[in-house]
């Protein structure tokens, strides 16, 4: 009894840190994901669009809110940033997607950030 009574909170602090920095992983992945498809689907700029500005960020933008939707890490549940922008002139244009998020610990016992932040690059390519 004695030496369960000293080792139980060494495992429950165990499993709890598990969870919490699990949790973060994962959380940190997903928005990480959703960068990455949201510029990888911006960076292809149709041909129909005038300046390829335009087109690339409304698409990556689109494609970042839909992917974090699907994830649950909706900008609805929390208060977030995404900033969709393209870097340089043409021909050597990247399309840049940064998102922050606040981050919300399962447990709260163990120290975590505040926010979470993730950037995603990627050249522009122009279809013929």
């Amino acid at each position: 009894m004695v030496e369960f009574a000293l080792l139980l909170p060494v495992y429950l602090l165990l499993v709890f840190a598990i969870l919490e920095y699990g949790w973060l992983m994962l959380s940190q992945a997903s928005l990480g994901t959703a960068a990455r498809d949201g510029c990888r689907q911006g960076a292809v700029v149709l041909p129909w669009v005038g300046s390829g500005s335009d087109g690339s960020i409304d698409t990556a933008q689109s494609v970042i809110d839909a992917r974090l939707a699907e994830l649950g890490l909706s900008c609805a549940q929390t208060t977030c940033e995404v900033t969709v922008a393209i870097e340089g002139d043409r021909p050597d244009q990247a399309l840049t997607c940064d998102i922050t998020r606040d981050y919300g610990p399962i447990i709260g016992l163990l120290p975590t950030p505040g926010q979470l932040t993730t950037t995603a690059s990627t050249w522009l390519e122009y279809q013929r």
